[in-house]
């Protein structure tokens, strides 16, 4: 692993020159829920579930058909604010390996993990594979990425799940002390505060609220942060997280902490933990 300067980012991604190209308050197309199962169900889990379904695969094959890349490409992530550049698999073995540690406490105090916006459940295998006792249980808007889930992890249910709908059912299936896991599906949404006001009403069943997610605004006004506000807004990702999250009474913010991870430099994970009080 070596460190890099921000200029030598272009050798690794075509966006530093897209949004060089696009400025001037270009946004791209609203990120609804039919755009979203355009881009997920059709165009990413349709073609990985043909794969899949032609015989039997491991999780890890799966992962790596969805990268889409070979294990010893050299790709550019981020960490702290620093960009860095090693082998994707150096990379993505770094990123579940982190994903797991900081989810060590909170898997002291939980019965189960809910992930809402589940894939076909990667994160939850990850888990399930340290602790093994615990309840996983997924919620997903896509049909594809529900048949795959079936097919490599059929002792993780996947349900359907859709943030916009005024219920979530998936919660009759979770137990009275769950962990809500997010990672980058809030992203989607154009308000938080749908996020938020759904998930209050199942607030006695959930002990605490962990997200791995692109949160617009905390990068400042480094260049690298400015970039990657530029790229959210560009991809039309959500602006007002933070904001929501912050000011809405009965949370309690444990841990804010900005580009936890970034597989994609320039859309990297913010860790952010909470509780309803």
């Amino acid at each position: 692993m070596k460190e890099i300067l921000l200029n030598e980012l272009p050798q690794y991604s075509p966006w530093p020159a897209r949004l060089s190209r696009l400025a001037g308050g270009f946004v791209g197309e609203p990120r609804t829920i039919e755009k979203i199962l355009r881009e997920y169900d059709t165009d990413k889990y349709g073609p990985l579930l043909k794969w899949v379904v032609k015989r039997a695969r491991t999780v890890d094959e799966v992962k790596w058909k969805e990268i889409g890349i070979s294990r010893d490409a050299e790709v550019c992530f981020s960490r702290g604010g620093k960009l860095f550049v090693d082998t994707a698999e150096a990379v993505m073995s770094l990123r579940d390996r982190l994903f797991v540690e900081c989810l060590r406490p909170y898997m002291e105090h939980c019965d189960a993990v809910v992930e809402l916006g589940a894939g076909w459940g990667y994160n939850l295998s990850l888990l399930q594979r340290q602790y093994p006792h615990k309840l996983y249980l997924g919620g997903e808007v896509t049909p594809n990425g529900r048949a795959i889930a079936k097919a490599v992890l059929p002792a993780i249910p996947v349900e359907p799940f859709n943030f916009y709908d005024n219920e979530w059912p998936l919660f009759k299936s979770a137990p009275s002390r769950a962990l809500v896991l997010t990672c980058h599906s809030t992203e989607m949404l154009p308000d938080a505060e749908i996020f938020l006001a759904r998930l209050e009403r199942y607030k006695r069943q959930i002990v605490s609220v962990v997200q791995f997610e692109p949160v617009y605004g905390l990068g400042g006004d480094t260049p690298l942060g400015v970039v990657r506000d530029r790229y959210i807004k560009a991809n039309n990702y959500n602006t007002n997280f933070h904001t929501v999250l912050t000011r809405r009474a009965g949370i309690e913010v444990a841990r804010m902490q900005y580009d936890f991870f970034g597989a994609n430099p320039l859309f990297p994970e913010s860790l952010i933990e909470w509780r309803f009080t």
